[in-house]
């Protein structure tokens, strides 16, 4: 899946939406394609994408800054690191899906989404779910 990915990415460079969910094979590069060339992409699905990285939300916030919708539900190599800086660069995030992220479980990310002013994150995001043992975040 990783391979077709990269080599359709510079096909579909006004591309909005995009489901990848259940893609276990796909890998970092992938990611590093559509942050290349989908700088319209308003919703990504990358649910279960286990060999996903840190590397790969780099190059969504270089990339994808238009981002509002985002399901990582189940991509276990992300961390806390890698979403304070999506967070830094994707200011029209408005829901964000981290079930079972669990070394990306904290406040941090959103703390810096919202700077200067915290208190933005009721009146932005609607609802948040926090699932305590089960890492489980989901702000939409």
């Amino acid at each position: 899946m990783s391979k077709l990915v990269q080599s359709v990415a510079p096909h579909f460079l006004s591309l909005q939406s995009c489901n990848l969910r259940r893609c276990v094979y796909l890998v970092d590069p992938a990611i590093e394609a559509i942050g290349a060339h989908w700088h319209d992409l308003r919703t990504l699905d990358l649910s279960n994408g286990t060999r996903l990285t840190d590397a790969s939300l780099y190059d969504l916030a270089r990339g994808c800054t238009l981002l509002e919708k985002l399901d990582l539900s189940g991509c276990l190599g992300i961390t806390e690191a890698g979403l304070v800086v999506l967070a830094e660069c994707c200011k029209n995030l408005r829901h964000l899906n981290l079930c079972g992220c669990d070394n990306a479980g904290s406040d941090t990310a959103l703390v810096v989404h919202f700077q200067p002013d915290p208190s933005l994150l009721a009146r932005k995001f609607h609802t948040m779910c926090a699932w305590g043992k089960a890492k489980c975040i989901a702000i939409s």
